[in-house]
């Protein structure tokens, strides 16, 4: 999901849950960008860090990642690899 940032003004929110089987071997990366050509990157890691929080739940966590607003639109995306 991705929405404003209601603590932070010049932020999106993307937020997703990820299961905790998977963290041994996927990659996860938050592409964002203001059109569909150009992706700035955010790698998600096992904790938290200034863009991204990472709330610890015994199944799965919940990820939290702050996406700077620069201009009228925003897109982002979840690339996960193995």
């Amino acid at each position: 999901m991705l929405q404003l940032d209601s603590n932070s003004s010049g932020n999106a929110l993307f937020e997703y849950d990820r299961n905790d089987a998977s963290l041994a071997s996927a990659i996860a990366v938050v592409e964002y960008g203001s059109d569909l050509a150009g992706w700035a990157a955010i790698q998600i890691l096992l904790i938290s860090l200034s863009q991204a929080t990472i709330t610890d739940e015994p199944v799965k966590d919940h990820v939290a990642v702050k996406i700077p607003l620069d201009g009228d639109r925003i897109f982002a995306r979840l690339r996960v690899s193995q």
